[in-house]
């Protein structure tokens, strides 16, 4: 899939983003890990967790956002029904 770094949109693979990548500004850490009972091919969960140097490092609200391949959107500590982060 394509991300986009630095105003350039780049192909990350799944296998990329195992290890986890930083967000364009460094505020983030995205990684994509398989979901429960599959492979990342086939079910996957995106995750962004702040970084401990970037601007959201003190956002007690909304310190990891998941997005599962079905659309769900979450963030912890959540619930996302109470934090409003997405």
């Amino acid at each position: 899939f394509g991300f986009v770094s630095d105003g350039a949109i780049e192909n990350v693979s799944h296998v990329d983003l195992g290890g986890g990548i930083d967000s364009e500004e460094g505020d983030y850490e995205l990684t994509m890990a398989a979901g429960a009972g599959g492979n990342a091919a086939q079910s996957y969960v995106l995750t962004a967790t702040a970084t401990a140097a970037g601007r959201q490092a003190n956002d007690e609200n909304c310190a990891t956002f998941t997005l599962p391949h079905l659309g769900q959107k979450n963030s912890t500590p959540g619930p996302e029904t109470t934090t409003n982060c997405w």
